[in-house]
């Protein structure tokens, strides 16, 4: 419910889930891709949406990677070894950390190949269509395809979103900040006559030239 509950409220701006029946989201929400079991079948079908398709990706992505073990082999090998988890077997599924990252990783191949199936539909749907087509002037093929009245405008809708940004000014720009090493906390911006003075940094308090710091750490 909560899930459907979340979808709705993107139902004005994307196309697919403003025609489709709640009932037919909740089955889809609920139901295992056939194909790729690790993905629901509404997931399947976000990886033909040129928007879901690749925030799915990058998103999938950054869980793998967010499982990433900091920590060096031998450390790992000594903290199963603790919990009585045999790492050389397929008791690694044991470990929490372990089947979690499996899990980002099997997903993250699923959509993977899903993408990739439906790219490769997309491709044969448009050579079809392109085959069945007369052949058109050099000039008619040179100007900009028309949005049909059927389909979405996503590049009008990326560039409306992005310009409610503007004007409400809460658009977000980063500004180029050089700290100087001989004048903490002082920096200065792209233009290196403006200086500014920088609390805001993981190394706020200037630790990072601490003498006693960086003796300890080489």
């Amino acid at each position: 419910m909560d899930k459907l509950s979340s979808l709705a409220k993107f139902a004005s701006s994307c196309p697919f889930l403003g025609r489709t029946k709640p009932s037919s989201l909740r089955a889809l929400c609920t139901s295992a891709s056939p194909r790729f079991p690790s993905l629901t079948k509404l997931t399947e079908k976000a990886t033909e949406c040129p928007v879901m398709g690749a925030a799915l990706a990058k998103r999938s992505g950054q869980q793998v990677q967010s499982f990433a073990s900091l920590a060096q082999g031998i450390d790992v090998v000594k903290i199963h070894q603790d919990k009585g988890v045999d790492v050389t077997s397929s008791s690694i599924e044991k470990c929490p950390h372990a089947s979690k990252a499996l899990a980002a990783a099997r997903v993250a191949e699923e959509l993977a190949a899903a993408k990739k199936r439906s790219d490769s539909l997309k491709a044969a749907k448009a050579a079809a269509a392109a085959a069945a087509k007369p052949s058109q002037s050099t000039s008619h093929a040179s100007k900009q395809c028309p949005v049909h009245a059927n389909e979405f405008n996503y590049e009008k809708f990326y560039a409306d979103e992005l310009q409610k940004k503007h004007d409400d000014k809460s658009y977000r720009y980063f500004n180029t900040i050089n700290r100087l090493a001989t004048k903490f906390p002082v920096a200065h911006t792209a233009n290196t006559e403006t200086e500014v003075e920088v609390w805001c940094a993981n190394d706020y308090l200037g630790m990072g030239n601490n003498p006693v710091v960086l003796e300890t750490m080489q």
